[in-house]
């Protein structure tokens, strides 16, 4: 139990004093950028990892949360914090939806069933506009501290909640797989028809899977409208679900910290090391080429010290 817990409190302590030791403000900007991305990543998890299903549509929530949240404050004339409640919610309904309609299919089908979903949004969003500015997009202020008048516009306070936020979130994700429905879509990842025989709701269970995964897209989503500045229809395209989809599968779909790790090879080591866009395509071609061949369940696997201990135990002893 300890040592579990050292596991958690060693690195958040670490991401709770960088921002004291890195004083860059450019540094601080892409460890925010690789919160959010994140936050991406954990969402699509719950599907590729734990559900065993590959959405191709998943920006789709990601661009809702944030253009609910938006909306919501212009037009309703609410804060910030009372939009990303309603963009939540909302956006959860919209997952409802598209879950009870996509999830009776399976593989590809499903995969181009929520790719579907996800262009229809886009070109709502790009044709409303009275509503949503279109092409133009919408501008969105950073947010205040709730109940003062302190203004998150600073980067390292903005960096702080981005971080209590992705802690929340993998504590949610911790502490949902200690639970019978978090034991049920395991079961189904790893047979569906077994997990029927012992009395799970497949159906069920995979759209309860899917709206939480949506919750958590457009989460990242409110928080990436003011980190930005504006948001336009491009945040509901596929370029979001490729970048999250490859991030699960580099860092380890199905463990609890894998969408952490590939988030951070993706957002943080490019900007260490400098790399140009395209010189960024060659390498992240590269390490997923290289992740397939060696080490298909991901950089998480490989940190699982006591598995691959018994692993080389086992080689050892012929």
């Amino acid at each position: 139990m300890m040592k579990t817990r050292l596991a958690y409190l060693v690195p958040s302590a670490i991401f709770l004093l960088i921002p004291l030791v890195v004083t860059n403000p450019y540094y601080l900007k892409i460890l925010i950028t690789f919160g959010i991305y994140s936050l991406l990543a954990f969402s699509l998890n719950f599907i590729v990892g734990y559900i065993g299903e590959i959405s191709f549509g998943h920006a789709a929530f990601f661009g809702l949360g944030a253009y609910f949240s938006a909306l919501t404050m212009e037009y309703l004339g609410v804060n910030f914090w009372v939009s990303l409640v309603l963009s939540l919610v909302l956006t959860g309904l919209v997952g409802l939806f598209v879950g009870f309609l996509s999830l009776r299919l399976k593989g590809v089908h499903f995969a181009i069933c929520t790719l579907a979903f996800a262009e229809i949004f886009r070109l709502l969003i790009l044709n409303l506009g009275d509503w949503t500015r279109g092409a133009m997009g919408i501008s969105v202020a950073r947010p205040k501290v709730p109940f003062t008048d302190i203004s998150l516009g600073s980067d390292l306070l903005f960096y702080y909640l981005v971080f209590a936020v992705v802690v929340i979130v993998i504590a949610f994700n911790r502490r949902i797989f200690a639970t019978p429905f978090g034991k049920a879509m395991l079961a189904i990842r790893e047979s569906g028809l077994l997990a029927s025989s012992i009395g799970i709701h497949i159906t069920r269970s995979k759209i309860a899977a899917f709206v939480i995964s949506t919750i958590i897209a457009a989460l990242a989503g409110v928080l990436y409208a003011p980190y930005i500045g504006i948001i336009t229809p491009n945040m509901l395209s596929v370029h979001y679900t490729a970048t999250g989809l490859l991030m699960v599968i580099l860092g380890g779909r199905g463990y609890l910290l894998g969408p952490l790790y590939g988030a951070f090879v993706f957002t943080v080591l490019p900007e260490i090391f400098w790399m140009s866009p395209e010189m960024q395509l060659v390498v992240f071609g590269l390490l997923l080429l290289l992740c397939i061949l060696f080490m298909p369940k991901g950089i998480a696997s490989l940190l699982q010290l006591r598995k691959l201990g018994s692993i080389i135990r086992a080689k050892n002893g012929g």
